[in-house]
């Protein structure tokens, strides 16, 4: 019966220490993306997490807990992606994000991220008159400046005004599970814990 079935220890975890958790792993290995068509009006913006298949059992215990994104496999079945795209779950995340900050520069891609995306639902209400298209398409401008800005291609960097870091342990957890990493000096017979981060001036 149910009774017999083993309760998952994550289930366990509340809300507030989970999400904790999600913002710590986001911190480490998520990644805001924004799609720009060529030729059509069309953009898309998605939060997406690449792990190893070996993990793919986490991925899809995040997308099970918060009912937002899907789960595949790419890359010839050694990759595991959780992608948020449907607009829903976009608020969802970011309903979950403006309460818990990024902590790591990732929050000035999640800034630019979520700019755009408020920027091209404004610019969707538009009429489709002659003026409305000129709105478009200085939307899709003003966004592929900022999609220009983003991930590997950001040129500043921390201190900005109002952002506090707030590491908790859940965070640090999240973090941890993403950029950690458990490993043994067979030279001096020691052990190794390291966390690693790209530096910027």
């Amino acid at each position: 019966g149910s009774q017999d079935k083993m309760c998952d220890p994550r289930d366990l975890v509340s809300d507030n220490d989970f999400y904790d958790w999600l913002v710590g792993f986001i911190d480490a290995e998520g990644n805001f993306t924004i799609k720009v068509s060529e030729n059509k009006f069309t953009i898309q913006f998605l939060l997406k997490i690449d792990l190893h298949l070996d993990d793919k059992s986490v991925l899809e215990y995040v997308c099970k807990r918060l009912q937002i994104g899907t789960v595949g496999i790419y890359e010839s079945s050694s990759i595991v992606r959780w992608v948020v795209t449907k607009s829903s779950d976009l608020d969802k995340l970011i309903a979950i994000l403006n309460k818990r900050t990024l902590n790591t520069t990732k929050y000035l891609d999640y800034l630019k991220w979520l700019e755009a995306i408020n920027l091209w639902r404004q610019a969707k209400l538009s009429p489709n008159t002659q003026l409305g298209k000129s709105v478009k398409l200085a939307t899709r401008t003003k966004i592929l400046e900022l999609k220009a800005g983003m991930n590997k291609n950001k040129t500043s960097f921390f201190p900005i005004a109002n952002h506090e870091i707030i590491i908790t342990p859940y965070w640090f957890l999240g973090f941890l599970e993403g950029d950690g990493s458990f490993g043994i000096n067979t030279l001096h017979f020691s052990t190794i814990f390291s966390l690693e981060q790209r530096y910027t001036e």
